[in-house]
Order: structure tokens, then C-alpha cells, then sequence
């Protein structure tokens, strides 16, 4: 099966992502929204955890496999 991007490519859209989502709630004007907020802090935390413990070349820790995670 072909792949649409590398998993370079993933690596760097994961980890360009994370100041992306931190930065939402400021960029679209919805920092009294407090629920709003806190989602977008809990969606960065969680893809910067997934992101540092998978078995991909970019990870800080390979703990598990993507494999897991899509399947």
C-alpha cells in the first residue's frame, strides 16, 4: 500500500502541530471560553504523548507501535 506522506513527514506535522493547537484559542479569539481552551491544551498534550512514545524514528521513548494506535 502507498503511503500519502512519509513518516518523516508525519513526524514533522506532529510536532508542528502541538504550538499550533496551544496557539488556537488566542489566534481565533476564543480565550474566554475557558472549555474551548482546555480541550485545545488536552488535544496538544496528547498528540505531543503519542508523538514522544511511538517506535518511529522521530520518537523520544519507542514504547509502542503506530500500528496499535490505527488499527
Amino acid at each position: 500500500m502507498e503511503k500519502p506522506i512519509s513518516r518523516r513527514q508525519h513526524g514533522f506535522t506532529d510536532y508542528s502541530y502541538i504550538p499550533l493547537a496551544l496557539a488556537i484559542p488566542k489566534l481565533a479569539g476564543f480565550t474566554d471560553e475557558k472549555t474551548a481552551t482546555t480541550m485545545t491544551r488536552v488535544l496538544a498534550g496528547n498528540i505531543l504523548v503519542s508523538s514522544l512514545f511511538t517506535r518511529a524514528e522521530w520518537a523520544y521513548s519507542r514504547s509502542y507501535r503506530l500500528k496499535r494506535i490505527w488499527c
